[in-house]
């Protein structure tokens, strides 16, 4: 017999990935002192020119927000929160093309691995588990409906 996954389970790993993506971006700074002198120095550094730069900045902007409304309304099971999580996965996938080659400490790529994976837990579980239905349309409750469209009778 399998057990049903449940509401706290889900909250708790929602939590788990924001934690783990922070401490990713926050290890990314702290560390970054460790890296050696050359990659320091291409630590940051992109290709685009001034305009391309700007877009992908409003892009991951816009990324981040979208991801953080996602998670938020995941954690209250609110309806629209599924699409947007799943267009901020997609999102971060263009963003991690787009934004090139990449350097990172061990600590910082272990964290964002471990929130990576997490975050594919929680969609397997808000799209192929019984947690979908907690994202579903609420369906109006027919038998009040039944009730107060029944005429009175007067006998």
């Amino acid at each position: 017999m399998h057990a049903m996954p449940s509401k706290t389970l889900l909250r708790i790993l929602i939590v788990a990935e924001v934690v783990g993506y922070a401490l990713g971006f926050v290890a990314s700074f702290i560390l970054e002192s460790t890296l050696p002198e050359a990659l320091r120095a291409y630590h940051g550094q992109t290709e685009f020119s001034g305009w391309v730069h700007a877009l992908v900045g409003v892009g991951l902007c816009m990324l981040v927000l979208v991801a953080v409304v996602a998670r938020i309304g995941l954690f209250f099971f609110w309806r629209p929160a599924r699409p947007l999580y799943f267009a901020s996965m997609i999102g971060a996938l263009l963003m991690a093309v787009l934004g090139g080659p990449d350097v990172s400490t061990g600590w910082e790529d272990m964290l964002d691995t471990m929130a990576a994976i997490i975050c594919g837990i929680i969609f397997a579980l808000i799209y192929f588990s019984p947690l979908r239905d907690l994202y579903a349309k609420k369906q109006p409750n027919k038998s009040l409906q039944a009730t107060a469209a029944a005429p009175a009778s007067c006998d």
